[in-house]
């Protein structure tokens, strides 16, 4: 490289309008006879001088890929100026901080931006030597200046432009096979008002993103940059509502608007602002980017979004039996975890609850009417359950009448229980699980790892497997006050909340049906893969049975078929024999249907019984016709041997059929047959 002894350039020239970093860097290696990846080696951050497969185009977008000062000194500018090639300023309008939300920066633009081949337009390249920025974001496909459209690959074979080609020099395509000028070839676009002032719009937006200084939003005191972006976003999509509501936000996904209404009040990162997001809301509205960056959040959205829920005192544990009840100093404990309510015609969500720590039920403030009450509707529950057990039902019987499911049925009798609260002949049954102990209760469930939000039954399943218990042993330890407080306290464990998944079973069903159509062998391996969930997810959910349900039917479904095309095949084959006359064994059944006897019984017990009332009507059809074409011939023989002889007996009749020995057990019926037909002859003559 031709450099001077400060370090930079012996050539230098300034950046023109629009320029990349990658086309300066192209220039400048060209006026001073090196190359680009000369340059790239020399600026890299020390542990990535070595990667040659890194893209040439990261100079465009990464950050953090090159020391920008080296870079800067080397090719005579100032920071300053080298910023403004690249997509710095993009990111400035969104983080406080671009270097250190480099990977993510990077990530939003990747999306919006083509890293794979250069977009150019041919007549600015040959008219101003240069490769400008904003041709590589993928919405932009035409340049306003020439009305042409931008192209990537060459116009004579097709190849891909190469990110890393300095074609402001060297213009010939890459492919040694083509060889032609990537700037010969353009394509006009058609006047087309409404795609031109698209395009147009577009433009001026990135050029805005990308060149201007401005920023996207006032920065709120106590927030970043980026919370303070998310905060109008919300506001613009609102439609500029004073309060903050989030029913009331369009254009944007529901999980979106969660995700950035979580980040402004917690700062949790779930999804960040896209410069995507920002886009389609603005263009959904109306709004240009740079009317966007003059408009600001009205300060009574600000606070409505800013403000804390606040969360009322406990009030009375409401439990009849609880040792709490009506006390004024009973004991809650708080929970601030969003959970879903068991009552399912509520259908309610509560953004905090209360347990009691004598009775564990839980309690909250109702999101609507504001009232203090049990959530889950246990209380209610138990005392139905407590009345059926004293009169004489058992468990099963109480889970067929309440239609619940019996692993909790099973846990609410250990509550019972373990309170004394059932009857006594019950109660006894579960006193004597005390006497089964080695450890203490609550040992037993720390060494096993549970959760109260889990479904009862894999509960039961772990603790089982564990130390062998059976229901009612679980059910009682379950209940230990001990092993509930436990419970309360011990953080979550569940990879996915369950309320994550309220429509799991309309995934499941969907994903089931498309396996039915498609054919497809319906297993839970299949099913997760389909609904894109793990199988311990289904399993958690309590679709396994579902899934065994459907793959049953789809076994049966898929019986049936086959055996409909075995019916077929016997029948025609049956048919075929019957007009020809010829004898149908159970021999040639089986090969005509290629499987075996023990096959077709075992599978298709039906079509088995079919096949055997088939054959044995169709052996009785032939021994009917084999005797009617017998006694045929015997009264054609019989006319004829009187017309000769003069005189008919049993033995002269057979011998003209070819039998000599009539008169042997073996012709018996043949015999009689043939007395018959001389009766029935010399009665007519």
């Amino acid at each position: 490289m031709s450099v001077m002894n400060d370090g930079t350039f012996k050539i230098c020239v300034p950046p023109k309008s629009g320029e990349s970093l990658t086309s300066f860097i192209h220039r400048m290696a060209h006026l001073n006879g090196c190359e680009a990846k000369d340059i790239w080696t020399a600026v890299s951050h020390s542990n990535d001088k070595s990667k040659s497969h890194i893209k040439f185009s990261r100079f465009d977008y990464d950050l953090r890929i090159f020391e920008r000062e080296a870079l800067a000194v080397l090719l005579g500018l100032t920071v300053e100026e080298l910023n403004g090639m690249s997509s710095l300023k993009m990111y400035s309008k969104f983080f406080n901080d671009p270097f250190e939300d480099s990977e993510i920066a990077a990530t939003m633009l990747r999306d919006v931006f083509n890293t794979n081949v250069r977009k150019i337009c041919p007549l600015c390249v040959k008219e101003n030597n240069v490769l400008k920025l904003i041709w590589q974001i993928k919405e932009i496909d035409i340049c306003p200046i020439h009305e042409v459209r931008l192209k990537s690959e060459c116009g004579h074979c097709s190849g891909k432009i190469s990110y890393s080609d300095n074609i402001l020099f060297d213009p010939t395509c890459s492919n040694q096979a083509c060889a032609g000028s990537l700037l010969s070839e353009y394509e006009k676009v058609p006047k087309n008002e409404d795609q031109f002032s698209k395009q147009k719009q577009y433009y001026e937006d990135w050029e805005f993103l990308l060149f201007n200084d401005t920023e996207l939003a006032q920065e709120q005191k106590g927030l970043s940059m980026e919370q303070s972006l998310a905060i109008k976003l919300l506001f613009i999509a609102q439609g500029q509502q004073k309060i903050y509501s989030r029913k009331d936000i369009g254009y944007l996904s529901k999980n979106i608007i969660k995700s950035l209404a979580s980040f402004i009040k917690s700062n949790r990162i779930v999804k960040r602002v896209r410069v995507q997001d920002v886009l389609h809301v603005l263009r959904a509205v109306g709004l240009s980017i740079e009317k966007f960056a003059l408009m600001k959040v009205s300060s009574e959205y600000l606070e409505s979004i800013l403000v804390k829920r606040e969360i009322l005192p406990s009030s009375e544990c409401l439990t009849p039996w609880c040792r709490q009840h009506k006390k004024r100093h009973v004991k809650m404990q708080l929970s601030k975890e969003r959970i879903e309510s068991r009552n399912r015609q509520e259908k309610v969500r509560y953004s905090y609850f209360y347990t009691c720590t004598s009775c564990f039920m839980r309690y909250g403030y109702h999101p609507v009417t504001k009232a203090w009450g049990e959530i889950h509707g246990q209380i209610d529950l138990i005392s139905t359950i407590l009345r059926l057990a004293s009169d004489g039902l058992t468990r099963s019987q109480v889970t067929a009448k309440l239609n619940k499911n019996l692993f909790y049925i099973s846990e609410i009798f250990g509550y019972l229980a373990y309170r004394n609260l059932l009857p006594a002949q019950i109660n006894q049954t579960y006193s004597n699980v005390q006497d089964k102990k080695s450890w203490r209760t609550i040992d037993y469930f720390r060494s096993v790892n549970i959760d109260w939000r889990e479904y009862p039954e894999f509960r039961y399943k772990k603790l089982k497997q564990a130390f062998g218990w059976s229901l009612v042993t679980y059910s009682y330890y379950y209940a230990d006050s001990d092993v509930q407080e436990y419970l309360i306290n011990k953080p979550s464990t569940l990879k996915k909340p369950l309320k994550k998944y309220a429509k799991i079973n309309e995934l499941v069903d969907s994903g089931l049906d498309d396996l039915f159509d498609s054919e497809l062998n319906i297993s839970i391996e299949q099913v997760a893969a389909t609904v894109n969930v793990s199988e311990a997810t289904l399993r958690n959910h309590g679709q396994v049975q579902v899934i065994t349900q459907q793959r049953e039917r789809q076994l049966s479904n898929r019986l049936n078929m086959q055996e409909r095309e075995l019916r077929e095949l016997f029948d025609h084959e049956l048919i075929k024999r019957r007009e020809l006359g010829v004898e149908f064994p159970f021999r040639d059944v089986y090969k005509t249907l290629n499987h075996r006897r023990e096959y077709i019984g075992y599978r298709f017990p039906g079509l088995l019984n079919y096949i055997i009332r088939m054959i044995n009507e169709y052996n009785q059809f032939l021994k009917q016709a084999d005797e009617t074409n017998k006694r045929l011939e015997i009264r054609n023989i019989i006319s004829d041997t009187y017309n000769k002889y003069y005189k008919l007996n049993v033995s002269l009749v057979a011998r003209r059929l070819g039998i000599n020995y009539i008169h042997v057990a073996g012709y018996r019926q043949l015999k009689s047959m043939i007395s018959e037909e001389i009766e029935d002859f010399h009665k007519k003559i």
